[in-house]
């Protein structure tokens, strides 16, 4: 694998095995250049076992799949999900991705649909653009267009972003013809899937349509991922998380001024918790000019909130429910610095906020965020749980240095650095950005995502 500490590419890792008659292998190398000329360090596996290698995983930016039929043991079908979640790209075509492990109904929720029947012979179809789709980065430019090949009747998540749908006929088996999905996309945690039907055989690929949707796809899922912007620390951390280092995690997130919330780990068994803690008065007091960080759209959840919750995003997952309280213990401020030191002026937001985040995933995060706290003796970021603790480093200041302190262990130890980009600081979005520009490639992040921090 590439050294983490390289410049800022993406790094694909393409799944391929399964059932021979969807051609993995020829396929799929048909995309590994396009990959490359794109960004990626492109590896291969034709074993599931791949999904198994947390700290892999979590140095991966894109996972192609082409494997149909066949079964995948339920740990590797939870680490590959848990992957998806905390960022990872995941994309695929035909039988390769949405007939694959028919009996894993996680999986089907992270592909967001599964194969069900097509018709007995290759047919003739159109593949018609999704209304109001045609400006998505994957069909932008792109028409309706006809094709001969396997036309499948997929059952999919009312979730998914439909960009183009087939048509079945009307015939002695239904009354009305039916629209049916044919390539879609969806969010899954912090990760982006990207879905198309089109794919039984090779030379469903020199159909440019067919060749345009696909190639867009792919890198589509790993545009403005959070993982691209961040250093080794943020990225290290999903390895010992998912490999169950702290089994049922307990994540406690501390950081004067600035809170950083934790990702998630092994998101099998019990019941996870997380906090993160941001508290200081550096604002008035190292500020000429710090009123604004106490008025309306100041205040420390606004202000350093973003990178603790995109981390706690990142590490555990989706929120779903937020819990809270506020309040502003002083109604006046003083400066401290500057040509107006000792002016006060007045306090319109809340200074001290203390929280809890319920994720999807059952986990839950504390967060306390002040401008009221003079100093602490605490360490940024922790995990804890069943089977250990993590000590993580500041998101604010994308850096830092990760350890791990097994349950049966007397001391921490650092694990060994497996993702992200060493030293990196704010500049690795601008490096993203020219590095983009040089291959071609999209920069825009996922919309709604709340794992992008753009800083």
């Amino acid at each position: 694998m590439t050294n983490p500490s390289s410049p800022p590419g993406r790094r694909a890792l393409v799944v391929r095995g399964g059932w021979e008659g969807h051609s993995p292998v020829e396929i799929t190398e048909r995309f590994v250049p396009f990959l490359k000329e794109h960004g990626f360090t492109v590896e291969t596996a034709d074993s599931l076992d791949v999904y198994g290698e947390a700290d892999r995983l979590a140095a991966t930016d894109l996972v192609v799949q082409c494997w149909t039929m066949g079964e995948i043991a339920p740990e590797l079908s939870r680490a590959l999900a848990a992957a998806v979640r905390a960022g990872t790209g995941f994309a695929g075509w035909h039988g390769g991705v949405i007939d694959s492990f028919r009996g894993d109904l996680g999986y089907h929720l992270l592909t967001g649909g599964q194969f069900l029947m097509h018709p007995a012979e290759f047919v003739d179809y159109t593949v018609e653009l999704g209304p109001g789709r045609a400006g998505h980065p994957v069909t932008e430019g792109l028409a309706d267009f006809g094709v001969h090949t396997e036309q499948y009747w997929v059952a999919t998540d009312p979730d998914i972003d439909v960009l183009a749908t087939t048509t079945f006929p009307a015939d002695e088996e239904r009354e009305h013809p039916v629209v049916m999905p044919a390539v879609w996309t969806r969010t899954y945690g912090a990760g982006k899937v990207f879905v198309s039907a089109i794919g039984h055989k090779a030379d469903d690929f020199d159909i440019p349509e067919v060749r345009s949707l696909t190639e867009r796809g792919l890198p589509w899922t790993t545009d403005g991922s959070a993982r691209r912007f961040a250093a080794t620390g943020f990225m290290t951390t999903p390895g010992p998380v998912r490999s169950g280092v702290n089994g049922s995690p307990t994540a406690s997130a501390r950081r004067p001024v600035r809170p950083w919330p934790p990702h998630g780990w092994r998101p099998a068994a019990a019941r996870r918790l997380a906090r993160a803690e941001s508290r200081s008065v550096t604002a008035a007091r190292c500020s000429p000019d710090p009123q604004f960080y106490y008025r309306c759209g100041g205040g420390p959840l606004l202000d350093m909130g973003p990178y603790y919750i995109s981390a706690l995003v990142h590490l555990l997952g989706p929120v779903a429910m937020v819990t809270g309280a506020a309040s502003a213990p002083r109604a006046e401020r003083e400066i401290a610095s500057g040509p107006r030191a000792g002016q006060r002026f007045a306090v319109e937001v809340d200074t001290h906020v203390t929280g809890v985040l319920h994720h999807t995933n059952g986990a839950l995060s504390t967060l306390l965020m002040s401008f009221d706290i003079h100093g602490a003796n605490l360490p940024r970021i922790e995990v804890h749980g069943a089977e250990g603790s993590l000590s993580l480093p500041d998101p604010n200041t994308f850096d830092g240095p990760v350890q791990v302190w097994p349950a049966r262990s007397d001391r921490l130890q650092p694990p060994p650095v497996s993702a992200g980009h060493e030293r990196a600081g704010r500049g690795i979005g601008l490096a993203d950005l020219a590095i983009a520009l040089a291959t071609g490639r999209r920069t825009s992040p996922p919309p709604n995502s709340a794992s992008t921090s753009w800083t």
